[in-house]
């Protein structure tokens, strides 16, 4: 074998012989342990955010909550156009006919008060003035008229309450039994007026006054005049 350059390291030549040789290559070696992990790289760039994913289906409804307090009463609203007039109604039936006249008093006789005063209760209001008298009547004291003869008779009555402590009651009565009593509300602090009209038939004799039927006095009002008053008429 010529000698050649040796261009080998020197394990690999045979300096005696100043040639260098090449051997056939011998089987690979087993392989090495692993080596210590390297150090973790730096972290990459975030990468590009994805799509938006579908909604979700609608979650159950939940529960109610309390009721809130109740808020301030508005304001009232504006008085609402009036409505159309009704039908007129039917007619009701025919009263009865009146009296015919004329009648034996030409106009009534009145007897009457004026001025303050305190009625006790089951008291007259007395009458001690008189109008437009007749000889159909007489007056046996200041409180009482007596008719003088028989026959139907329209009575009418009225007084003016100043102050009282309850309901008023005042009745008009013949030979001291009631008629009819008229009421006004309780605890009457005002000029209130109480009336009544009746048409009855008296005998000659009976007498007619108006009576306090409450059971506590009362006080007529002297601001409005007559404070009292009968009027009586023979009209059959």
């Amino acid at each position: 074998m010529p000698n050649i350059p040796c261009n080998f390291p020197c394990d690999a030549c045979d300096h005696r012989i100043r040639s260098c040789s090449r051997g056939v290559t011998g089987p690979t070696g087993p392989t090495g342990a692993t080596g210590a992990t390297g150090l973790t790289g730096a972290t990459g760039a975030t990468g590009i955010t994805g799509a938006i994913g579908a909604t979700g289906a609608t979650g159950a409804t939940g529960i109610t909550g309390a009721t809130g307090a109740t808020g301030a009463t508005g304001a009232l609203g504006a008085t609402g156009a009036t409505g159309a007039l009704g039908a007129t109604g039917a007619t009701g039936a025919t009263g009865a006919t009146g009296l015919t006249g004329p009648f034996p008093d030409a106009s009534p006789a009145v007897f009457y008060r004026t001025g303050d005063g305190t009625i006790a209760g089951g008291g007259l209001i007395d009458m001690p003035l008189t109008a437009l008298a007749n000889s159909n009547y007489s007056r046996p004291n200041g409180s009482e008229i007596q008719v003088l003869s028989a026959g139907m008779y329209l009575l009418s009555y009225y007084a003016m309450i100043n102050t009282a402590t309850q309901a008023i009651f005042i009745e008009l009565v013949v030979n001291g039994a009631e008629v009819d009593p008229s009421t006004v509300g309780t605890n009457a602090t005002a000029n209130v007026s109480l009336s009544g009209t009746y048409i009855m038939p008296l005998s000659a004799g009976d007498r007619v006054a108006l009576r306090n039927a409450t059971g506590a006095s009362f006080t007529l009002s002297g601001s409005t005049n007559p404070t009292g008053r009968i009027t009586i008429q023979k009209i059959s």
